[in-house]
């Protein structure tokens, strides 16, 4: 409900494994309406399209269970669809403002040509897909660490995503 979300708490952002379920649309008429690629291309990374655009979405219930039973997330975000501006909000008090590092992480190949082949503005991206990160943590400053090293033990790609200041309920990015 948000009401552990305070100034100061930091944002973990972990992986996704793809589009998740969000984004298809744009996707499609990006690669190939506008873009002309087709399905059995490979990108620079040896995977094609179609393996990348049918990546399944996964659950981080695994590797989140003992964080969550520990209690020691103060919020949880799951980007879908709207990405950033339109999930992070539902979980943040309307006098805090979610600061979101863009440089935190590595964009994956494949959002990377859906921006290109279809000319999508970056900050579009970010407002449709997850970019990459899956799911956003909000903990405390002093147990992000030992979150971020459980998480990665779990298996999970983790990166300090960002923080939550004083504000008006807004996301702002920095590292554009």
């Amino acid at each position: 409900d948000g009401s552990k979300i305070k100034a100061g708490k930091v944002i973990l952002g972990v992986s996704s494994s793809g589009l998740h379920t969000n984004g298809y649309s744009l996707a499609r008429k990006a690669l190939f309406e506008v873009g002309g690629h087709t399905l059995h291309e490979k990108m620079s990374n040896g995977v094609t399209i179609a393996e990348a655009l049918s990546e399944p979405h996964r659950s981080y219930l695994p590797s989140f269970w003992p964080i969550i039973e520990a209690k020691k997330f103060n919020g949880l975000v799951h980007i879908t669809g709207s990405g950033f501006q339109g999930n992070i909000p539902r979980v943040l008090p309307k006098t805090l403002n979610a600061e979101v590092d863009l440089s935190a992480w590595d964009v994956p190949e494949i959002f990377q040509l859906i921006q290109k082949a279809g000319d999508v503005e970056k900050l579009e991206m970010y407002n449709t897909f997850n970019m990459g990160i899956g799911m956003l943590c909000i903990v405390e400053a002093e147990d992000a660490e030992t979150i971020q090293k459980q998480l990665t033990d779990a298996g999970e790609t983790v990166c300090v995503a960002g923080r939550i200041l004083d504000g008006d309920g807004s996301v702002q990015f920095t590292g554009i």
